[in-house]
């Protein structure tokens, strides 16, 4: 099987290697794009700020274009959130600590730290801006800019964002356990405590999702089980309007009162944008695009108009410009995408697996990216994993149950499958014979039944192989195999409540020991030996798992890496790439700053 770099943090790479220069030359390529964006929000002249990886990134023309923001005073600094104040000025909050910039974020002054705890998110209500916070600690506010705080909960927050505040700047917390609490504004008076927070209402048996305001006043509530609708600012139960959102009853992701007067559920749950313009009495349902970019919704919506807002996502941020009818991916320049599987095909052109209906692909070395999605039949499933079979055309994406296959190296989306459901697919390896063997697990109550299949023609059919002395609940979490079709696979064994692994000799599967009885983050076969690896160590073993040798470390994920020229592993550690030849007597630095690869 051609090796592959399952995962980047930061921009795709390309990497050269020769005989006499292992590390000498990497080149960035133009994406793909994205990122994780934690929190998204818009200052007063227009810019846009997201969060990414506790690093903040700039916007100056409606999210086409995007620039890492890099601090000089700190010349570190991660944030859990920021804050624009109607000045202009910038606020950041990181668990315990909040800084302000006077200078779109280049240099940050400490304004508090340890005054409060736990703190994800960062807000402004009411005429006289009073700052708020909260998070796993509970809520607190400031009346002086962040200099002091009062604490008004001590419960830990529930939904996105988690806390809504109406224009007089009367504020509502969504609790974990299902309370909604309520804080009437204050102004900048040292009325704000918590005697005055108190809980209005219960969601049950769920807990609170989301709320919007509209410009009325009306309430929009939602648990993941059901939506409510308040007329008299929650001072009674509220309505229970789920069964006019006909269809749906789980609801996970942030609601949105738009300037145009619409009500919108960004649900994640279905990847549905549910939409009502005559205040919740009937509602519609379009399809998010995270149902084929993959991914999930992350951040609140923010608006530019009526008709044009932005959604974070886990893999970046999405715009519309006609309310939410068409979307378009607005991540370039943001470098925190993650990556499941890469792929390069005979013809040169690189595949690059994600967790929505498809994959992203370049034909010109990485320079530009387009978006393939694929759609079988009536059933469209997320694609987990990437595998390109050795010497051949075929390309194979395989996740949420089924297998998908390419006889053309994925020049088109016209994938075909044996639409038979295997449950957690979690790996495809390859023999020598170039003869597929697929691990998976069925659930079959009570138990997870572990399953490998083998493919003899490249994964156009499928056959499950008898493998015995497997525990009866086991499920298959890596598997590698040797240059015959000796095998060694890691898992859990839910009867004994314990990870185990195996060795597979033929059909006949035996226990064996392992130097740690941890999980294992990755497992492969490279140079004649197989690999197991744990985040501080990592194992060898020549003789199919009889004795292992223990090689003790500081990193990510170990993985082969290897061209015509060069064999050996590799792993991210000290926000850097690091290459072994030698079993990891000797490590080689590339200089490659990746936070995270494998």
């Amino acid at each position: 099987m051609k090796a592959h770099i399952r995962c980047i943090t930061l921009a795709l790479i390309v990497f050269l290697l020769s005989a006499s220069q292992v590390f000498a030359q990497w080149t960035a390529t133009g994406g793909p794009y994205g990122g994780n964006i934690s929190r998204l929000k818009k200052a007063p002249n227009g810019n846009l700020y997201a969060v990414v990886n506790q690093k903040l990134w700039r916007s100056t023309n409606n999210g086409d274009l995007w620039a890492e923001v890099i601090p000089t005073s700190p010349t570190l600094l991660y944030l859990n959130d920021i804050m624009i104040d109607s000045d202009g000025k910038l606020y950041a909050a990181y668990w315990s600590q909040l800084f302000s910039s006077s200078d779109n974020g280049v240099t940050w002054t400490t304004i508090a730290t340890n005054i409060f705890q736990n703190v994800q998110a960062i807000e402004r209500v009411g005429p006289d801006n009073v700052f708020v916070v909260w998070g796993g600690s509970g809520v607190y506010v400031s009346i002086n800019k962040g200099v002091a705080w009062t604490q008004l909960s001590t419960l830990s927050w529930s939904g996105t964002p988690g806390l809504w505040a109406n224009t007089a700047g009367d504020i509502f917390y969504g609790a974990q356990g299902g309370g909604l609490l309520k804080h009437s504004y204050q102004g900048l008076t040292a009325n704000w405590s918590a005697a005055n927070m108190t809980q209005i209402f219960t969601v049950s048996p769920s807990t609170v999702n989301s709320m919007a305001i509209d410009a009325t006043g009306k309430i929009y509530l939602s648990s993941f089980n059901k939506v409510y609708k308040s007329i008299d600012n929650l001072a009674t139960a509220p309505t229970d309007i789920t069964a006019a959102i006909v269809g749906y009853t789980y609801f996970s992701g942030p609601m949105a009162a738009s300037l145009d007067g619409s009500i919108s559920i960004f649900n994640g749950g279905y990847s549905k944008l549910h939409k009502s313009i005559d205040q919740g009495t009937s509602w519609t349902a379009t399809d998010l695009p995270t149902i084929t970019l993959g991914g999930y919704i992350t951040s609140s919506p923010v608006f530019n108009s009526s008709s044009t807002y932005f959604l974070g996502t886990s893999e970046g941020v999405l715009r519309t410009t006609d309310t939410g009818a068409t979307w378009a991916t607005k991540n370039v320049g943001i470098t925190g995408a993650t990556t499941d599987q890469i792929a390069v095909t005979t013809t040169g052109k690189i595949i690059v697996g994600k967790s929505g209906q498809g994959y992203i692909y370049s034909s010109d070395g990485g320079a530009t990216w387009l978006k393939e999605t694929i759609v079988v039949t009536t059933t469209t499933r997320k694609v987990l994993k990437l595998i390109q079979p050795s010497n051949n055309n075929n390309i194979l994406l395989y996740g949420s149950g089924y297998v998908w296959r390419s006889t053309d190296n994925g020049i088109g989306s016209a994938f075909t499958f044996d639409n038979t459901y295997r449950g957690q697919d979690n790996s495809i390896v390859e023999a020598a014979n170039g003869d597929l063997y697929l691990s998976y697990s069925n659930y079959v109550n009570p138990n997870y039944v572990a399953k490998i299949a083998r493919s003899t023609n490249s994964g156009a059919t499928w056959t499950d192989l008898t493998i015995t002395g497997l525990p009866a609940s086991y499920i298959i979490n890596f598997a590698a195999i040797d240059g015959t079709t000796n095998m060694i696979i890691t898992g859990y064994d839910y009867g004994a409540s314990l990870t185990k692994t195996y060795k597979i000799v033929g059909t006949a599967a035996t226990l064996v020991t392992m130097p740690n009885t941890s999980n294992y983050n990755n497992l492969f076969f490279a140079n004649n030996k197989f690999y197991a690896s744990q985040f501080s160590s990592y194992y060898y073993t020549t003789d199919l798992g009889t004795t292992w040798t223990t090689v003790g470390f500081s990193g990510n994920y170990v993985f082969p890496i290897r061209n015509a020229t060069y064999s050996g592993i590799a792993v991210s550690r000290q926000g850097s790439l690091y290459i072994s030849q030698d079993d990891g007597g000797t490590w080689g630095n590339t200089t490659l700053p990746v936070s995270s690869a494998y």
